[in-house]
């Protein structure tokens, strides 16, 4: 499958430039949980300032989660530079429970789906400006297409192991960026 992904400047006539990456990131994916934990996607806001997760012109107009699972912000969310955040598969207050999640991070859920262990694709959109007909099209801010084996860490056969993202600041659909971890959820 091609990937296309936005650039961070226009280079007509040149090479291109490196991907565009943020203001938000794919973090860490667990998407191979152990018999007693729960699948999550962690994201975060790299960068400083406020990034508001809906379009502030249209405030019902959310970012998504879309792939192997489906997700929508709910109204009014935001992410503060340096932040964390944790879209988990359970009720977000079972979740900071049985996995200590810190206050200061941000739970949200339950996402829809199930991302499968052979290899899938998480994608962060955020909404464009609506169309005249009303259609909101869906920009991808960041997507990970994750897969069980080389070049792609491997997060073990056992379960409970994630994929972390080495570099907030590098493109985050290159295998070398991501390592095998434990999940952190934080």
């Amino acid at each position: 499958v091609a990937v296309y992904p936005a650039m961070s400047s226009p280079t007509p006539g040149a090479a291109n430039s490196a991907p565009r990456v943020g203001p938000i990131v794919l973090s860490e994916i667990l998407y191979r949980p152990s018999s007693n934990s729960v699948e999550f996607v962690e994201i975060h806001a790299p960068t400083s300032g406020v990034v508001q997760l809906y379009d502030p012109a249209a405030p019902t107009n959310a970012w998504k989660l879309t792939g192997g699972l489906s997700y929508t912000f709910p109204l009014g969310s935001v992410l503060t530079g340096g932040q964390y955040a944790v879209i988990a598969g359970c009720d977000p207050a079972e979740f900071r429970a049985s996995n200590s999640v810190p206050g200061s991070v941000q739970v949200f859920g339950p996402f829809e789906g199930r991302l499968s262990s052979d290899g899938d694709r998480v994608r962060l959109r955020r909404p464009a400006p609506p169309e005249p007909t009303g259609f909101v099209p869906m920009v991808v801010i960041d997507e990970v297409e994750y897969d069980d084996v080389a070049p792609w860490p491997a997060a073990g056969s056992i379960g409970g192991r994630s994929i972390e993202r080495v570099d907030a600041s590098l493109y985050g659909n290159d295998p070398a960026n991501w390592r095998a971890g434990l999940p952190n959820g934080n």
